[in-house]
């Protein structure tokens, strides 16, 4: 099955279909940023 076929039957973008082929296993959420912490902590 082609990437556009695949993105057309999962109605998912085209792009989607690429970054999943790139990857066998999802990458994960990574944080940009790292987290704020309050300075003043109750």
């Amino acid at each position: 099955m082609s990437q556009r076929e695949a993105a057309r039957h999962f109605n998912i973008a085209r792009d989607s279909v690429a970054k999943m082929m790139a990857f066998s296993v999802p990458p994960g959420y990574r944080r940009t940023a790292p987290v704020k912490r309050p300075k003043l902590d109750a």
